[in-house]
């Protein structure tokens, strides 16, 4: 199923929305339509699940040119749609934090958008920071080697982070479905 559109006026005022609570946005720094369209059509219809960091898109990368035909054999018709757009996974923790900062703009646009919405309710800019935070920070990325006379950092599993931090998104969303905040 092809998620709702979001009008281009629509997705302009959440943008100016966002940006009159919090702060102005480039372009680069603002989710693609597509990735809130997609977003969006997650949460209303209660389908929580952590998003692959590689959909996280930005206002510049979030178009696609290609389109996809497929035959709907309920209907005999043929139906075309543009996939989401995609890019790489992030190399390091500056790629990371830039991934994870968009995508809490594009939650928080969606909380101001969307103020009814339970799983939005009591969301704020603070949840990301600290979850950035934390995988920066001496638990996870700065882990180290500690005994009484070294205190070395060991060097960070990337792919691994990645795995554990996209763990802690779906522990996240779990206890917002049930009502956790």
């Amino acid at each position: 199923n092809k998620p709702k559109q979001i009008p281009l006026n629509e997705y302009a005022a959440m943008r100016k929305g966002f940006e009159g609570q919090f702060r102005e946005l480039e372009d680069r720094q603002a989710p693609s339509v597509q990735y809130l369209e997609a977003l969006s059509d997650r949460i209303e219809k209660g389908l929580l699940r952590p998003e692959a960091l590689s959909e996280v898109t930005d206002y510049t990368q979030g178009e696609t040119t290609e389109v996809v035909s497929q035959f709907d054999a309920a209907t005999g018709v043929f139906k075309t749609s543009r996939p989401l757009a995609k890019r790489e996974m992030p190399k390091d923790m500056e790629e990371l934090r830039e991934r994870l900062r968009l995508m809490s703009t594009a939650w928080l646009m969606l909380a101001l958008h969307m103020p009814g919405n339970p799983t939005l309710k009591g969301l704020s800019r603070e949840d990301f920071n600290d979850h950035v935070d934390y995988l920066a920070g001496e638990r996870v990325l700065r882990y180290g080697l500690r005994t009484e006379s070294v205190q070395k950092p060991l060097p960070p599993n990337w792919p691994l982070l990645l795995s554990y931090e996209k763990e802690l998104r779906r522990e996240a969303l779990r206890l917002c479905q049930k009502g956790h905040s």
